[in-house]
């Protein structure tokens, strides 16, 4: 009887947010549709995706957040301390190696190599100035990052945490996070493997602005390289590449750096961890 009440208080939960989101989304699309048609501007499928998404998001996420510092759930993560210059960078450097580049490099092995999927061919992509404003700044940098970690870690993290563990937490928030983004199999686990990296930081710090600022990071990072694939940019004779929806990998030269940098950050965990033993 315990296990049922468990897992109908998670479905309940998820099922709440997730109705929330879509009716957020489906109210900004239709009144984005009713003011496009009543000023007579044509607006692309894809800035109305984008558009509704990232509000309904925003909408959602907000009311998740207040409603949980309502209750005074966050109590059981949330530390008072100013923002660390230091923490930043580490954190952000850490999510930029570990889900923007490592999880690339093995997931284009694993998939192409191992399991032998196939990508579809690249297409060079013109985009204009309004297409590069609104779909890879302002929606993936600065909204979603924002808002999806006051939806995800801090507001469906902290309702969990009232009835379960802190792990069996994380694993829940993580799945749900990586399941609703809706990508294909790379992007399902680039979204596990970031989704847990932010839902780590914000447990470990308490202070959701390092995992929003990590989020971002990854977002620039993303944006970055999906212009310059775009775009058809190669370096040292190789195409750069980056794809939520594909099999690609990045760069070999950012894989190489990324690498360097987790190494550089094991090193010095363990030079601590053995201090702290003397």
């Amino acid at each position: 009887m315990k296990y049922i009440k468990n897992f109908l208080y998670i479905f309940a939960v998820v099922a709440v947010v997730g109705i929330v989101l879509c009716i957020s989304t489906v109210i900004v699309q239709l009144g984005t549709e009713a003011i496009v048609n009543a000023v007579g501007f044509s607006l692309k499928e894809d800035w109305l995706f984008s558009i509704s998404g990232g509000l309904g998001t925003a909408i959602t996420g907000t009311l998740c957040a207040v409603y949980v510092k309502k209750k005074n759930y966050t109590a059981c993560v949330e530390v008072k301390e100013p923002l660390h210059i230091k923490k930043c960078l580490y954190f952000s450097a850490l999510a930029w190696s570990i889900c923007s580049i490592l999880f690339y490099a093995i997931t284009t092995v694993l998939f192409v190599r191992v399991f032998s999927l196939t990508d579809e061919v690249h297409v060079i992509i013109e985009k204009s100035l309004t297409d590069i404003l609104l779909m890879d700044i302002f929606f993936p940098i600065l909204i979603a990052p924002i808002f999806e970690e006051l939806l995800f870690r801090m507001g469906l993290y902290s309702l969990l945490r009232q009835r379960f563990g802190k792990w069996f937490s994380i694993a829940i928030c993580t799945l749900v996070f990586a399941t609703m983004h809706g990508y294909s199999i790379q992007g399902f686990f680039a979204c596990l493997t970031g989704g847990l990296l932010f839902m780590l930081i914000y447990v470990s710090t308490g202070n959701i602005w390092y995992s929003i600022i990590a989020h971002m990071v990854c977002n620039i990072d993303a944006s970055i390289l999906n212009a310059l694939e775009d775009k058809g940019v190669t370096f040292l004779g190789i195409t750069v590449q980056y794809e939520m929806d594909g099999f690609n990998m990045v760069h070999p030269m950012l894989v190489i750096l990324a690498t360097l940098f987790c190494i550089v950050c094991i090193i010095k965990k363990m030079k601590n961890a053995e201090k702290q033993s003397v």
